[in-house]
């Protein structure tokens, strides 16, 4: 068998705790690496998040079949990129554009909107990305991506466009204008069609 360790963090490919999730690739000093560089980021790398997974595998298969395995890592891997993809990225990407925008202040947390954005990622965002990975549905779908879902369309957007709109009417119609380009930019991908299209949430 594999090394005993009592540190779970040699097995899990995935960090959770952040808005967007990371795939768990470290470095000498076991920090996340971040570089998006492929050659530097590979000279980095000295665990990868493969080889943090395969030594996880070799522990579930004490009591599973590969294919189990494998079924499951493609459901967790498929579900944390949905996350990431649809929700988490758009609405870093949000905030990112009305902080640049100086539409909010720079100050944590004196509007509305930054609580949303909280319990979107900290809240539903980790309660989800848990559930999936400790094979949770209710967690990963009721208590999670749907919660995740619900505050992202029914109020992180419209507190977005409300403060665009605001914006405009005190003449920082430019300002308003590139914020709710990065808005309309994010709801015109397909993902997100749905609402358009005039379909119910049901749906």
């Amino acid at each position: 068998g594999g090394r005993i360790t009592h540190d779970p963090g040699e097995r899990i490919s995935w960090t959770n705790r952040p808005p967007v999730s990371l795939v768990m690739d470290t470095d000498i000093n076991g920090k996340i690496v971040t570089e998006t560089d492929p050659e530097l980021r590979a000279k980095l790398v000295v665990d990868s998040s493969e080889d943090k997974r395969n030594r996880m595998k070799q522990v579930c298969s004490h009591c599973h079949t590969p294919d189990y395995i494998n079924g499951f890592y493609e459901q967790y891997d498929d579900f944390v990129v949905l996350y990431n993809e649809k929700f988490a990225k758009p609405g870093r990407s949000i905030m990112a554009s009305l902080r640049a925008e100086e539409l909010i202040t720079p100050t944590q947390f004196d509007e509305p909107i930054e609580w949303t954005w909280f319990y979107l990622w900290h809240h539903e965002g980790r309660r989800a990305r848990h559930g999936a990975s400790m094979m949770a549905p209710d967690y990963a779908h009721w208590h999670g991506m749907y919660e995740v879902a619900e505050r992202f369309y029914e109020e992180l957007i419209p507190q977005a466009k409300e403060i665009t709109k605001h914006a405009r009417e005190s003449g920082q119609k430019l300002k308003a204008d590139r914020v709710d380009a990065e808005i309309d930019a994010i709801l015109s991908r397909p993902e997100h069609k749905w609402q358009e299209n005039g379909h119910s949430r049901e749906e």
